[in-house]
């Protein structure tokens, strides 16, 4: 005996009859439900969109803040060193100061000592001479410094002196560190060891 399935019973037939009022409740209730639904759901779309959106525009104000801040950190940095450039390398004296070592920011007490140290000239014939300062500002404006000789030869010791001397009586700024310096000064365009 054959077994019959159930969907081709006719005992499960479906009814849709639309002119049925619960029926048409039912399909306006779920036709309602699926609009909300929707408009829940594309409201919490665009709600998600605009917090990334309000993201990215802080995002993007944070990188252009930080490279404003990284441009002007360069231009410092290369005011400073077009400053120290423009003093170590200027024409119109006879002696040549190298500065080896010079760990600080102020570069106004410093400055001080090379336009004085810049007054004393040697004769043109002469190209011999060769001291080494090492010297330092301290904390409370003092300066203190020593000179080596790396020749023989004195002829500027005094000239050199007595400007070292003049330039101790000068209160420089104050400052929360003490500053070191190591100057070579010679009047020769080449190293004279």
């Amino acid at each position: 005996m054959p077994i019959k399935n159930d969907w081709t019973s006719k005992n499960n037939n479906i009814n849709l009859n639309l002119n049925d009022d619960n029926n048409n409740k039912n399909i306006i209730a779920i036709i309602i439900i699926s609009l909300c639904a929707i408009g829940f759901t594309y409201f919490l779309y665009d709600y998600i969109q605009e917090e990334k959106r309000k993201e990215y525009i802080q995002t993007k104000k944070e990188i252009e803040r930080y490279n404003q801040e990284v441009r002007a950190y360069n231009e410092k940095i290369k005011k400073e060193r077009n400053v120290k450039n423009e003093y170590y390398s200027k024409k119109g004296f006879s002696f040549t100061i190298e500065v080896d070592n010079d760990s600080y920011d102020d570069r106004y007490n410093f400055n001080t000592i090379l336009d004085n140290l810049k007054e004393v000239t040697s004769n043109s014939d002469d190209n011999s001479y060769k001291i080494e300062i090492i010297g330092k500002i301290s904390r409370y404006g003092n300066l203190f410094y020593k000179i080596y000789k790396k020749n023989n030869n004195n002829k500027y010791d005094n000239d050199f002196n007595n400007i070292l001397e003049e330039l101790k009586k000068i209160k420089y700024r104050v400052r929360n560190y003490d500053t070191e310096f190591k100057l070579i000064i010679h009047n020769n365009s080449y190293d004279l060891n």
